[in-house]
């Protein structure tokens, strides 16, 4: 059975459009530490795809938690043209 959290995650890939292969890549996002920048060479996925991914799966836990309604759709567009 998967975790609220792994749920949660999920959702914010679909959502943005990450693919759901690159999951795991998002999860070290989710933990306090350095962050990786994107360098600019097309990167699939881009890093800037990744931490739009993190920053959805923070928000909305952090809105399960105060029991507000979790955001909307707030994935931009990364340079590359893909959902970020």
């Amino acid at each position: 059975m998967a975790s609220e959290r792994d749920r949660v995650l999920f959702q914010a890939a679909r959502e943005c459009g990450l693919a759901e292969c690159y999951i795991d890549c998002v999860r070290p996002l989710l933990r306090e530490g350095p962050r990786p920048r994107c360098c600019g060479g097309g990167c699939e996925p881009c890093v800037q795809l990744l931490e739009a991914v993190a920053e959805r799966v923070l928000e909305r836990e952090d809105a399960l938690r105060s029991g507000a309604s979790p955001g909307g759709d707030d994935c931009e567009k990364a340079p590359t043209g893909e959902s970020r």
